[in-house]
């Protein structure tokens, strides 16, 4: 599922878990809070409870819905897309 800013802030706020698909340098330039980086080369070896809510972002939301798809192969069950990517977050950055 595709979502925006706004629900992926309720989500973040309910506790659930960012993931930045992008390479190394691109989230080291910036990123969103809290986000985890994890390149989409390296998605496979997230390990985390399958019902655990993941929001997954890239820079334009094409990886992180490659990203998506690997996810929910390997048995994963709340899995967001932020639509846009962070072309389109609109909130705060951290470096």
């Amino acid at each position: 599922m595709t979502i925006d800013t706004n629900k992926a802030l309720e989500l973040i706020n309910d506790g659930a878990i960012i993931i930045d698909v992008r390479e190394v340098d691109e989230y080291n330039r910036e990123h969103i809070p809290n986000a985890i980086n994890v390149p989409l080369s390296e998605i496979n070896t997230v390990n985390y409870n399958k019902e655990t809510t993941l929001i997954v972002y890239c820079q334009s939301g094409v990886r992180s819905l490659e990203a998506v798809k690997k996810l929910a192969d390997e048995g994963y069950t709340s899995l967001y897309n932020l639509d846009g990517g962070l072309l389109n977050w609109g909130g705060d950055l951290e470096e």
